[in-house]
């Protein structure tokens, strides 16, 4: 027989392996799709799909089920208020050499320091505010008192400002890795 020929076992392998490269292309894909990037400083038009490409800040609206990865730098306030869906969370997370999501365009600069939440809160306003359920809010890094990924202060000393704020009926916040801190505290609180 001229050609080429395989029997039915060699064939149900390649088979095999063309649906398994299939299904990682598109779960590859799809992973992508669903985690964005944050770097203060990054230049206006980026469409926060890479480091390349990132978004200066978070953007007002947030998706659930989606990842947010953000560099150093210093960030505003910020009310994390997406509508829930089911049970799905939403992922805040400071990147850091090890866990940056996409390559393209990383620099270990972006992940080797502090993401700093940092805004004037007046009339009991708050740097950090959820007041919807389901997120994960993590910098990644740092024990005890020091080294961690976020930083949360609010710019003045006003006794009225606070740093942290989950609203009455806010649950399943998960809160890791983030120093927060208060002019009128005296001490660093860590979370």
């Amino acid at each position: 027989m001229n050609g080429f020929s395989m029997d039915r076992r060699t064939h149900a392998v390649w088979r095999f392996c063309a649906v398994a490269l299939w299904m990682g292309l598109i779960a590859s894909a799809w992973g992508q799709e669903n985690t964005h990037y944050i770097r203060a400083g990054a230049p206006a038009g980026g469409d926060g799909s890479s480091w390349s490409q990132a978004w200066s800040v978070l953007p007002s609206t947030l998706v659930r089920g989606h990842t947010y990865y953000l560099a150093d730098g210093t960030y505003p306030k910020y009310t994390f208020k997406t509508a829930v869906s089911g049970e799905m969370y939403i992922y805040i997370l400071k990147a850091t050499e090890a866990n940056h999501g996409t390559d393209t365009g990383w620099q270990s600069s972006y992940g080797d320091g502090t993401a700093l939440f940092t805004d004037y809160c007046a009339d009991f306003g708050a740097v950090i505010s959820f007041t919807t359920d389901y997120w994960v809010f993590d910098g990644q890094v740092g024990s005890g008192r020091s080294g961690h990924g976020f930083k949360v202060i609010p710019s003045n000393t006003d006794t009225g400002a606070f740093v942290f704020r989950i609203d009455n009926g806010a649950d399943y916040i998960k809160v890791y890795h983030t120093e927060i801190a208060h002019h009128s505290m005296g001490e660093l609180g860590v979370i």
